[in-house]
């Protein structure tokens, strides 16, 4: 039996900004993330023990968590297991509470997508599709950035469709309309 990760909204962002990076790169966190030290030392040590993200040595103060004794800045990286983790779709948790992930990648699971447009992409495809909210966080973009893509996908051939649901508007789309935007 695989032990399930459950996450939070936040630390979902957090991995997945950090997934769609070319860096990796933990920090800068995304926007509209509490930047109170202890709330953030404490969403940082919670991945740091899953192993979803690393410390490294950085020359970037911007990228920086924290200094070592030396005055070496030090920055966060997200691991292979945090990248893989990220490309699941977000299902929610039955209890609410947060988000269940699977911590690995099953063998015969689809290759993450290997772009934004590629990631908001298979999120439109999922069973439910996905609100503006989802896709900001997924993204890290502004909702006229998320639109704009939505525009793009559809130029390129894909149905997209708006539906109401109990959680709100939804972008969805079949797999079979996919334009291929990987």
């Amino acid at each position: 039996m695989v032990k399930t990760l459950k996450l939070t909204e936040t630390e979902i962002a957090v991995v997945t900004a950090a997934a769609n990076r070319r860096s990796r790169s933990v920090m800068p966190l995304p926007v509209g993330i509490d930047r109170a030290a202890s709330k953030e030392l404490k969403l940082i040590q919670r991945l740091l023990s899953a192993g979803l993200i690393e410390e490294r040595p950085t020359k970037a103060a911007g990228t920086a968590w924290r200094q070592d004794e030396a005055g070496q800045h030090i920055g966060l990286r997200i691991t292979d297991a945090g990248k893989a983790l990220a490309s699941f779709p977000v299902p929610d948790a039955a209890d609410g509470t947060g988000i269940e992930k699977l911590p690995t990648l099953p063998e015969d699971a689809p290759p993450a997508p290997r772009s934004k447009l590629g990631t908001v992409s298979a999120a439109i495809q999922a069973d439910q599709g996905a609100s503006l909210d989802e896709l900001i966080a997924l993204t890290g973009w502004l909702p006229h950035t998320v639109r704009a893509c939505i525009s793009r996908l559809r130029q390129a051939g894909t149905t997209i469709r708006m539906e109401a649901t109990e959680q709100g508007r939804r972008y969805v789309s079949s797999p079979q309309s996919a334009g291929g935007a990987q």
